[in-house]
């Protein structure tokens, strides 16, 4: 079935389109989720919220762009829009310069993408979800700060607190001495 075939379906809500076009998708839907879950059952939840509204929402997607790209946006959006109702984030509003951490990024070799994914859900709600957003999903604070209804300063600050905070966490774990530190993160 080709992917035209998948949309034209699912907006005739056909059920055998939809789950093919499920099928298809909901490992990328999934990996989007899990990064702005808590958990594997929150992160199902997030993805099956998500499919409902693509499922939805079918006729709003225009075939100038992506397919994939739009599921993909549809799905982090679903995905803070379910974070932002069930937590509180709290994004500190300053301004302030935060020096840029360093870091020999040879060090991260020693982490599997599992070890890398726990360092960063245990940032703080606001670092997470615009590390997230920018370093992952490849937003720019401008579009970060419209969705998430913050100043473009309040993204770039967390950002640069996110890096900070992460660099901190890794050489912790890792027993990083200061004097190795020499390589910009």
């Amino acid at each position: 079935m080709t992917e035209e075939e998948l949309i034209e379906g699912c907006k005739k809500q056909s059920r055998r389109h939809q789950e093919a076009l499920y099928r298809k998708y909901s490992r990328k839907v999934y990996g989007a989720c899990f990064r702005y879950a808590a958990s594997d059952a929150e992160a199902e939840d997030m993805m099956q919220e998500a499919f409902i509204k693509i499922f939805r929402n079918m006729e709003k997607y225009k075939p100038t762009g992506s397919f994939e790209a739009w599921i993909k946006r549809v799905s982090i959006n679903v995905a803070i829009e379910i974070y932002r109702r069930a937590k509180k984030i709290v994004y500190i509003e300053s301004y302030e310069e935060v020096k840029e951490p360093s870091f020999d990024p040879h060090t991260l070799g020693k982490l599997d993408a599992d070890q890398i994914h726990k360092l960063v859900n245990q940032l703080p709600d606001g670092y997470r979800v615009i590390f997230n957003l920018y370093a992952v999903e490849g937003y720019t604070h401008v579009e970060i700060s419209e969705m998430l209804g913050i100043a473009e300063g309040t993204s770039k600050s967390q950002f640069s607190r996110a890096k900070a905070h992460l660099v901190k966490m890794l050489e912790e774990q890792l027993h990083i001495r200061k004097e190795d530190k020499h390589v910009r993160f």
